[in-house]
């Protein structure tokens, strides 16, 4: 934040206002994108390859459960996830009349070991797939422009990621910011030993 401060913003901390917690939102997005998901695996099966039914032990357990529940959805569900899309994208969006970027954590751990289910444990508490991308899964929902910079090492000496979040349609403001940090906070230089 002081590198945006030394660089002449001015930096408040802000609220989103999201009363979903991230399993919600984790759960909402892996809906969301069983949709499309199942319309190209149906593709595949109409042109003779069904992915599912001939090659299912070649798929993970945690999207093959998201598959079968996918096929028992109604429009209704997907209504309701709409709306709660929409919950999410109204919360984010209140906070840009008043400021022009967001700026959070990308996420709030280091990354899990490379080895068997992408498992992390936020405070104390073990999280699934799903909840690996928190700190970007309401932009990731609401289409909000984001990108992620290296803004330094945890204590564990592995790099760190910074979020810059902007207004919809606004991709160029998100990379002017990613490209002032990165001159401000220059890390092509600075690697962790390994």
């Amino acid at each position: 934040m002081r590198a945006f401060e030394e660089a002449g913003a001015t930096v408040e901390e802000v609220s989103l206002g999201i009363q979903r917690d991230q399993r919600e939102l984790s759960d909402l997005w892996c809906r969301l994108v069983m949709w499309p998901n199942i319309e190209t695996l149906e593709g595949f099966k109409a042109n003779g390859l069904d992915l599912i039914g001939d090659h299912r032990d070649d798929f993970p357990p945690e999207y093959l459960r998201w598959v079968d529940e996918a096929y028992t959805w109604g429009l209704p569900g997907l209504a309701r996830d709409h709306q709660m899309r929409t919950e999410i994208y109204d919360a984010i969006q209140a906070v840009f009349a008043d400021y022009d970027l967001l700026v959070t954590p990308t996420v709030p751990y280091d990354p899990p070991a490379a080895r068997g289910p992408l498992l992390a444990e936020v405070e104390g508490k073990r999280q699934p797939e799903a909840n690996v991308g928190s700190f970007t899964m309401p932009f990731n929902l609401s289409w909000h422009p984001a990108a992620t910079v290296r803004c330094g090492f945890s204590r564990a000496g592995l790099p760190v990621g910074l979020q810059i979040i902007g207004p919809r349609h606004r991709d160029d403001l998100v990379l002017q910011a990613a490209y002032a940090f990165e001159k401000a906070r220059p890390w092509a230089h600075d690697w962790p030993t390994v």
